[in-house]
């Protein structure tokens, strides 16, 4: 029998966990159609930071990433040199939360943000 136990988005892509009588396998269930929802994401995203109007103004995103340097320099590296950085790492220090304020010219602006993080592999956007 084959069941769905988690999910989780990656590199734009819903990753789907399933648990089959012989272990566990991760695998890509319709990309296309599974990108295209992503996208979806985006769609309403922009809908509702344009309804909140008053660009430009400051954003405040935050991710969590595993507590990986490299992972960690990737997301630091998508923001500008002044932007203010906070990290915080999780009580097991498996994790690491960072959030960023930055002023952002318009709601594209904001996405292509969410989208080069998305890049970063096992980054969680909140």
């Amino acid at each position: 029998m084959i069941q769905w136990s988690t999910f989780f988005i990656q590199n734009s892509q819903l990753i789907i966990n399933l648990r089959v009588s012989l272990g566990s396998i991760c695998v890509p269930i319709g990309v296309l159609l599974l990108q295209k929802m992503a996208e979806d994401i985006y769609v309403n995203l922009r809908e509702k930071l344009e309804e909140q109007g008053g660009w430009p103004q400051p954003y405040l995103f935050k991710f969590i990433v595993p507590s990986d340097n490299k992972k960690i320099a990737l997301v630091e590296a998508i923001f500008e040199e002044n932007t203010q950085v906070t990290l915080r790492q999780s009580k097991s220090n498996k994790f690491t939360s960072i959030s960023a304020k930055e002023v952002m010219m318009s709601p594209d602006e904001v996405i292509a943000i969410y989208k080069k993080a998305a890049k970063v592999e096992g980054i969680m956007s909140l």
